[in-house]
């Protein structure tokens, strides 16, 4: 009896723990309000040879700046943008660029 009580209060306690998130447009939140997101979504936008447009985000950790495209299987895929791309945008939303060159040193 002990035991049933035991597991039933440690079930409880796990159950009690579990989160939620909820999609707020491109960020997931929490059911306790915080950020899951690494990126940011910037005001640049980028224009394909194909005439479209897509939202440039910005990592918030590494300063890389990537847009999303959609692949042959309907999938979302980061496509990274040119350092130099990336340096600009980064500064302008006020994240410093940390990307690396061909040897994966830090390239700041």
């Amino acid at each position: 009896m002990k035991l049933l009580i035991i597991l039933l209060l440690l079930s409880f306690g796990v159950a009690t723990k579990a989160q939620t998130y909820v999609r707020e447009g491109n960020v997931y939140v929490s059911s306790t309000g915080e950020l899951k997101s690494n990126s940011i979504k910037t005001t640049f936008k980028i224009k394909e040879k194909d005439g479209k447009e897509y939202d440039i985000y910005c990592s918030k950790k590494s300063g890389a700046c990537y847009i999303i495209k959609l692949n042959k299987e309907n999938k979302e895929t980061k496509k990274y943008l040119p350092k130099e791309v990336a340096k600009e945008v980064s500064r302008s939303v006020g994240i410093e660029y940390k990307g690396k060159d061909k040897n994966g040193r830090n390239n700041t």
